[in-house]
């Protein structure tokens, strides 16, 4: 089993055509699969392209980056899906060694195939929800537990803005407490679209565990709000944060939002 990843726009992907060559699958079942999926996969992470079949006539296919093939490989790979994951992985990592032959992968020290592809798993959600370090290493832990290596991760995270170097975990809150010890008469709701203007806070989607095709929203703390606070995980449901904010960053981050 072995994946050829194509160059799109000078980043590595895997056509549908390719997966459905390694899973010995109708294309166009591969193409109706990843299509089903289209919900929890971004629009970013796919490209609508063409080959050209033996006829010489032009047919569709479908290109997807590294993160969308991991997501789609449990829908399209079957039985075979843990198998393909790993393929995928290593068609991945020998790509990147080839670009750069000191590279040293951050997967570095597991034993297992499987552990490498749990650990890029991992990486690729803490990536999509932004976590802070004590959430990155949760998820880690979690992907690793079956195989017992946690061992190999450190024992605790630390949370704190780019601008904190005491190398401790700042105290957070959420924005309803801040606002009311603050003396700020401000509803959350509104908290959260003055953010969400000031590109600090977006509107983020995941699909419902409870509905098939319908889609949860969820707030979560972008990039740039990052140095103002960090995204939790929610108890009812894994693949949505909740934004808390850091408390002596907060006058200053209502001082930047009412401007």
């Amino acid at each position: 089993m072995k994946f050829e990843l194509e160059l799109h726009n000078n980043n590595p992907t895997v056509s549908s055509l390719n997966i459905a060559a390694v899973f010995d699958r109708e294309h166009s079942h591969v193409m109706t699969s990843i299509t089903n999926i289209g919900e929890i996969i971004s629009h970013d992470d796919i490209v609508a392209s063409t080959y050209t079949d033996t006829r010489g006539k032009s047919q569709p296919l479908i290109l997807l980056n590294e993160r969308a093939a991991l997501i789609a490989m449990p829908f399209i790979g079957g039985e075979k899906s843990k198998e393909g994951q790993v393929a995928l992985v290593d068609a991945y990592l020998a790509y990147r060694n080839a670009k750069n032959p000191t590279f040293q992968p951050p997967l570095i020290g597991l034993k297992s195939d499987e552990a490498q592809a749990s650990m890029l798993v991992a990486q690729i959600i803490n990536q999509d929800l932004r976590l802070p370090e004590s959430g990155r290493l949760l998820t880690f832990q979690r992907a690793l537990e079956p195989l017992k290596l946690t061992h190999i991760l450190p024992n605790y995270g630390v949370d704190q803005s780019a601008t904190y170097t005491k190398g401790s975990s700042q105290p957070t809150h959420a924005a309803t407490y801040l606002l009311k010890e603050h003396g700020i008469k401000l509803s959350a709701v509104a908290f959260n679209k003055l953010c969400i203007a000031a590109g600090i806070l977006e509107t983020k989607e995941r699909p419902s565990t409870k509905t098939p095709g319908k889609m949860k929203l969820y707030k979560s703390i972008t990039e740039m709000g990052l140095k103002y606070g960090k995204n939790l995980t929610t108890q009812k449901n894994q693949r949505e944060t909740s934004p808390h904010w850091f408390d002596h960053l907060f006058g200053e981050l209502i001082d930047l939002i009412m401007e």
